[in-house]
């Protein structure tokens, strides 16, 4: 089984890389610069980008599970090329798709869920890792300045997203879901 993995040199696409390596996968990781992409044995890399799903095409080439991102380029936008990547996925035979939700219902969410792919839609509340921009208040002034101050968040760990069954692409995934983070409260 062959997934590709849109944001596999990112912080939580790392991740779901590994985890599906050691699980004896290989996949597939299109990337706008992929001479500084740093891959594992059984992953193959090539200019790619969610932003232009012309340079997709050759990336779904004997792929069965799909990870994708719903933001991409430099300004982390959320994509408007949804429908194209959906088609794309479709197209190509893509069983299943896990979508990693950046907070919006936005255009790939609505074409992966309309096209009759079995999907499942990951909705951390937020990451652990994303602390870090923190620091330089709290090294300055000693404060944390976040919105929505008030709300206890749900912290998810990058490690704990990349194994969620849905990642794996290799068990059965239930068309619709969406999975939310969960607290353990004490």
């Amino acid at each position: 089984m062959t997934t590709l993995v849109t944001g596999a040199t990112g912080r939580a696409g790392r991740q779901v890389v590994a985890h599906l390596l050691a699980g004896g996968r290989g996949g597939t990781a299109p990337d706008p610069h992929p001479d500084k992409a740093v891959l594992r044995p059984r992953w193959r890399s090539w200019r790619a980008t969610s932003t232009d799903p012309a340079t997709l095409r050759p990336a779904f080439d004997g792929v069965t599970a799909a990870h994708l991102l719903t933001i991409g380029g430099d300004e982390y936008a959320t994509l408007t090329t949804g429908a194209e990547i959906a088609e794309l996925a479709r197209a190509a035979g893509v069983r299943r798709v896990a979508l990693l939700w950046n907070g919006q219902d936005g255009p790939v969410e609505r074409a992966v869920e309309a096209s009759g792919l079995a999907w499942t839609r990951l909705q951390p509340t937020d990451f652990m890792s994303n602390t870090r921009g923190w620091a330089p208040s709290v090294r300055a002034e000693g404060v944390v300045r976040e919105p929505f101050a008030a709300n206890r968040p749900r912290w998810c760990t990058r490690p704990t997203s990349a194994r969620s069954p849905p990642l794996s692409c290799s068990t059965t995934v239930t068309p619709g879901r969406r999975c939310r983070s969960r607290v353990r409260r004490r």
